[in-house]
């Protein structure tokens, strides 16, 4: 697996959303970030950054991504890989 948040097989992903889109942890443990993946690559390119669940609604929703992943996120940002963090 890749640290890369850029990269393909980033090992930090929260939820796939179609084939286009992905929500991550970032590699620093501190918010998500909502990626789309590039048309002509397998890089991933940073949209928004979120530190809770309710301002996700209003970018999603113009991308045309289904908001119901967001019901099952905290409120607040709490790092999911949190123990791989730390060792």
């Amino acid at each position: 697996m890749n640290n890369r948040e850029t990269h393909q097989d980033y090992q930090y992903v929260i939820a796939q959303i179609g084939e286009r889109y992905r929500l991550i942890e970032c590699c620093n443990n501190f918010q998500w970030i909502l990626q789309k993946k590039d048309k002509t690559s397998d890089r991933w390119r940073s949209l928004s950054f979120f530190q809770h669940n309710k301002s996700m609604i209003r970018v999603f929703e113009p991308y045309g991504l289904n908001t119901a992943l967001i019901d099952y996120l905290p409120d607040r940002f709490e790092s999911q890989y949190k123990a791989v963090y730390d060792q």
